[in-house]
């Protein structure tokens, strides 16, 4: 009579001695380890099927990141053949430190793909301009690292959405501290901050004649807390402080003539008097005479919200001095402005007297 019975497979006769030995649990436990196990070795399949990697990525990156309104940021992405995000590291500890700025990791690589950044419509351009719009953030570093050996340098763009695609710059760590970034980087970096704040202060002038107080309430904290940070910081001198401070304070005066507040306009009186030693030392003879008619103004319009003369009274002290600054020869419509708001200066000191 033939055996009908067919030939057991391996799976089969381990599976009945498992059952055997440990049971029905048993077999269930190893039934669900040879099935991860296929499911690992199909995974691996699959991810080594072309683009297989690349949507993997695409499904499991962080998003981008959001900027607060209250600081300016820096947004740093991974770098090209950075190993073990050595160099990337490395810029977040040292961007970490500088506390007036907001430090912002990007979970992406930009790369160029042959192409020059400053090419016209560059893929890795375009891309690094996307992110800043739907970040909000300052400046986007990105680039790639660069070896030799055991020597690295990272060849990085530092990009705004106020400034022209440039040339990417390389850095190497300082050879004095192999974990700290070059001057040149923060000399870099500072650059671009300030542009920044240029280009909003020169934003808030272009819509003057408009209400903008909501606006520059959050530009003059931003620039507050870059200032209050940026003291004895490299890329950051005499010069480079006073431009900011002189953006600082044209806003608060802004901020406190159309917001009816008095401090933006006292913190601008502030501001304006702690940068007269630089500029005088600097010998920037306009810059003296700007400081000591927007001082001029800042008491105007204090003095109206007052009782009393005082205010009039030191706002025609800081005309006087702005007038022997200018030059009517050479700067006519500064030196006939301030002599007019003199005149006003004097005229309400007047009437606050009861004097014709």
């Amino acid at each position: 009579m033939p055996d009908d019975t067919k030939p057991q497979n391996l799976g089969e006769l381990v599976g009945e001695a498992v059952q055997q030995r440990y049971g029905r649990k048993g077999a269930i436990a190893l039934a669900i380890i040879v099935g991860l196990g296929g499911l690992w070795l199909s995974l691996n399949l699959i991810f080594e099927a072309p683009g297989a990697k690349e949507v993997y990525t695409l499904l499991t990156r962080d998003a981008v990141p959001r900027a607060d309104s209250t600081r300016f940021s820096v947004m740093v992405a991974h770098l090209e053949d950075d190993k073990d995000q050595e160099f990337e590291k490395l810029i977040i500890e040292d961007v970490r430190e500088f506390e007036g700025v907001q430090l912002l990791r990007l979970d992406r690589i930009l790369a160029l793909e042959g192409e020059r950044v400053s090419e016209e419509g560059s893929e890795a351009q375009r891309k690094a301009n996307e992110y800043l719009a739907e970040s909000g953030a300052s400046t986007l570093i990105w680039g790639r690292v660069l070896r030799s050996g055991d020597q690295r340098v990272a060849k990085l763009h530092m990009t705004s959405a106020d400034s022209d695609a440039a040339q990417a710059t390389r850095y190497a760590p300082s050879i004095e501290n192999l974990l700290q970034l070059p001057e040149l980087f923060w000399e870099d970096l500072s650059e671009i901050l300030k542009l920044k704040v240029a280009t909003e202060k020169a934003d808030f002038f272009a819509r003057r004649g408009n209400f903008v107080a909501d606006d520059l309430a959050s530009f003059t904290e931003r620039v507050e807390k870059l200032l209050a940070a940026s003291t004895d910081r490299m890329g950051w001198d005499g010069g480079d402080s006073v431009r900011v401070m002189f953006a600082l304070a044209a806003g608060l005066l802004t901020l406190g003539e159309q917001s009816g507040r008095t401090g933006p306009l006292e913190r601008a009186i502030t501001i304006y008097e702690d940068a007269l030693p630089i500029v005088v030392r600097l010998r920037w003879r306009l810059a003296l005479a700007t400081a000591f008619n927007q001082v001029g103004n800042a008491f105007v319009w204090l003095g109206e919200r007052e009782r009393g003369f005082e205010k009039f009274k030191r706002a025609v002290g800081a005309y006087y001095e702005a007038l022997a600054a200018w030059k009517r020869q050479s700067e006519p419509l500064e030196w006939a402005t301030t002599q007019n708001n003199l005149g006003n200066a004097f005229r309400f000191i007047g009437e606050r007297n009861g004097d014709t």
